[in-house]
């Protein structure tokens, strides 16, 4: 009733559906190796709650405006192989990606992914010599 698909329609979808298989087989294959990490013991499981330490490097940085004004964020990828996200702390300045920190922070596991966590009040923030990669 509304006719044809052109063949540029056609391929399109055709496309479209190599490109989904495709992604659904990466994100497989990344949640088995994650897995398999997790049970050798290469990568711990980010802590559930309370106060820990985190050192690691900065894999990203962003700003995050709010209704209570802007702040500053990162995702920070701990030697122990998990990743959390928070608020950049106020005594680290000129923070970038590769940048090594350390600092003691209330963390909160994440309730999809046991490997990431969020991190709020961070507190005795320094940045490690041999700092940006």
């Amino acid at each position: 009733t509304y006719g044809e698909l052109s063949e540029k329609q056609v391929a399109a979808v055709r496309t479209a559906v190599v490109r989904d298989a495709e992604r659904a087989a990466r994100r497989e294959a990344e949640e088995a190796a994650k897995a398999a990490a997790v049970a050798d013991g290469t990568i711990v499981p980010a802590p559930e709650s309370g106060r820990h330490t985190i050192t690691g490097e900065i894999v990203s940085t962003k700003w995050v405006d709010s209704d209570y004004g802007g702040s500053l964020k990162m995702l920070v990828k701990d030697d122990r192989g998990f990743k959390v996200y928070g608020s950049v702390p106020s005594s680290l300045e000129n923070v970038e990606r590769g940048l090594r920190v350390t600092f003691v922070a209330a963390i909160e596991r994440s309730r999809d992914d046991e490997l990431f966590g969020f991190f709020k009040r961070p507190t005795k923030a320094v940045a490690l010599e041999g700092a940006v990669a």
